[in-house]
């Protein structure tokens, strides 16, 4: 009585008629590696380039940038390495069982394969594919009845031999190519739903849920009247009237220039002068002031040669609620104060790319 898991080749008689080709292979571990590969070359092209895109699209979620690429090699490596590590365990198991010597015997219809544990036999045309390629050929039939013949190890004209007898119906090859991308897309989808919960696991993890805010109670009393804020740039400062500006400026060399300046150009138009400090330290004076916009004076920078202080006139709009900010603020004119004599120059710039007066590139040497 036959086994049931055989395949229908076994029931045949011994082939009849005079071998055509007969042939010894040897089976190493290398070689064996080799034989593992060389049969599943198509498989394992399919599930590196999905590997590839899947891997690829995953790194760049996660803006790894130019290591997308590295990434996804590595982990391409890796699946190589697994692969032949497998083949490996499959050669000790194999070892257990038979030596490491096969003879192949071809016929007009069949072809026979004899190990130490038993004899094969396969006709040409129960065969789902006879791959012929420059330097191996392999035969595969229903798994696990592959086999695959490297350089060297068969006759050239074997293949030619071999490519007459191929079988003609595609159905099969169609049919086994369909189940090898149907397994690839299936490895993939496992390994994209694996890294699209870590994902989630690591966004949890970093952002944690809130508990949505309580709803609001009701008032039935009517709120409060707006009152503005003081911006952070117009901390609250004392304010002192123009006659008293020689004891408002600083006795150092900035608010010297701060002093000349005001004398000079400003002070028959101010109507206040009140010291101010921003938000980054910076300090100004407020030199005049109306309902639409303060006007300020402010030390910028040293002039290129180093020997000016140069000083920011500018105006800054208030809202409607009285409140300014250093957002979108008008230059009115840019002076320098030279630091030696105490010579003043206006530029008549109203914009930093601007050009300025003669007597102002003179004094600053810009």
């Amino acid at each position: 009585m036959a086994e049931p898991n055989r395949p229908e080749s076994w029931q045949m008689d011994p082939p009849q008629g005079k071998p055509l080709y007969s042939f010894d292979t040897h089976e190493t571990e290398k070689l064996y590696i080799k034989r593992f590969l060389l049969l599943n070359r198509t498989r394992l092209l399919l599930l590196v380039l999905d590997l590839v895109i899947i891997l690829t699209w995953f790194a760049h979620v996660l803006n790894l940038g130019r290591y997308a690429l590295l990434f996804s090699l590595f982990v391409v490596l890796v699946s190589c390495f697994l692969m032949c590590s497998r083949a490996k365990t499959a050669y000790k198991r194999q070892q257990r069982i038979q030596t490491g010597l096969t003879h192949y015997t071809f016929y007009e219809d069949c072809f026979t394969v004899q190990k130490s544990f038993g004899l094969f036999i396969f006709r040409y045309e129960d065969l789902y594919q006879i791959r012929i390629r420059k330097s191996s050929l392999c035969l595969i039939g229903a798994l696990p009845y592959n086999f695959a013949l490297l350089p060297g190890e068969y006759p050239a004209e074997l293949a030619d031999f071999l490519r007459e007898r191929a079988p003609k119906s595609r159905v099969r090859i169609l049919k086994d190519t369909l189940h090898t991308i149907l397994l690839g897309i299936f490895a993939v989808t496992v390994l994209f739903c694996f890294l699209l919960l870590l994902m989630v696991l690591c966004d949890f993890e970093a952002n944690p849920p809130v508990d949505p805010p309580l709803p609001a109670e009701s008032y039935t009393e009517e709120a409060p009247a707006y009152t503005a804020a003081p911006t952070p740039t117009e901390p609250p400062a004392e304010t002192t009237t123009p006659e008293e500006s020689t004891a408002t400026f600083g006795k150092d060399y900035i608010g010297s220039g701060y002093e000349a300046i005001y004398n000079t150009y400003i002070k028959d138009a101010s109507n206040t002068l009140t010291y101010g400090m921003g938000a980054k330290g910076e300090g100004y004076y407020i030199v005049n002031e109306t309902a639409d916009a303060v006007d300020l004076l402010q030390y910028d920078r040293d002039s290129q040669n180093g020997s000016c202080g140069l000083y920011v006139y500018q105006r800054c709009k208030k809202d409607a609620y009285g409140a300014w900010s250093w957002e979108g603020s008008e230059i009115l004119n840019i002076y320098a104060y030279h630091y030696w004599d105490g010579v003043t120059a206006a530029s008549g710039k109203t914009g930093w790319g601007d050009a300025s007066a003669l007597e102002y590139r003179e004094l600053t040497g810009e």
